[in-house]
């Protein structure tokens, strides 16, 4: 045994995941020149790329993670009742814990929800900077007549870049956007939406050289 370091006090950096895997999906690798030809066939369109040809799915977050055994569970739960169902309070009562709001309405995604919102906040005309819409929010927006301006940090677009956080806003960009346009009759920018979903604040923005008074959104 010598040689052997017997010291069984250590302490391992071991990680792991802290879950049990409980099922698998199998995936196709591509090569390079695989994904090369996809694109150009695609005309580098991600939307039309089969998904079943995606090895990573950076277009969206929907449903590409696996549910845990408690979310499972929850379906075998489910109350498919028309109106007034028992899942209904259940998720109600999670939104009041966690916002605090006390109006909840439930939509099956966020583009409809962006669609609710804009519906009650944007009027034509309104001139809406973001860091970047998603395609949804663009089209709704564009459907009631508004104008979505991105205004992205100069560091997202600098893709060599090691910057820690790219989807800031670029506030100089918008100081000007809100100068040029506050108070303009055929297109004002009252609001400020960094991708809008779940939560809505009214309230000063400072952009470093004045104050607005806007509506601001924030994904959740």
């Amino acid at each position: 045994m010598t040689g052997l370091n017997t010291d069984c006090t250590r302490t391992m950096k071991t990680i792991i995941e802290p879950f049990r895997t409980k099922m698998v999906e199998p995936i196709r690798f591509t090569t390079k020149g695989e994904r090369q030809q996809i694109l150009q066939k695609a005309g580098f369109n991600l939307f039309q790329i089969k998904a079943e040809d995606v090895i990573i799915d950076l277009l969206t977050d929907s449903g590409t993670s696996a549910m845990s055994s408690q979310q499972w569970g929850a379906m075998m739960r489910g109350d498919e009742s028309y109106a007034r169902c028992a899942s209904f309070y259940r998720f109600r009562e999670k939104v009041w814990q966690t916002f605090g709001f006390p109006e909840v309405i439930p939509v099956h995604q966020g583009r409809a929800a962006e669609r609710l919102l804009f519906s009650c906040l944007v009027e034509p005309g309104d001139i809406v900077p973001s860091n970047t819409h998603f395609d949804t929010t663009r089209a709704n927006l564009a459907a009631l007549a508004a104008q979505p301006v991105d205004l992205p940090a100069p560091e997202s677009k600098d893709l060599q870049s090691g910057y820690p956080f790219k989807g800031n806003v670029d506030l100089r960009a918008l100081e000007e956007l809100l100068g040029s346009n506050a108070g303009g009759a055929s297109g004002h920018s009252d609001r400020a939406l960094p991708e809008p979903d779940h939560r809505v604040y009214r309230g000063q923005l400072s952009t470093g050289q004045a104050e607005h008074d806007l509506w601001l959104c924030l994904a959740g």
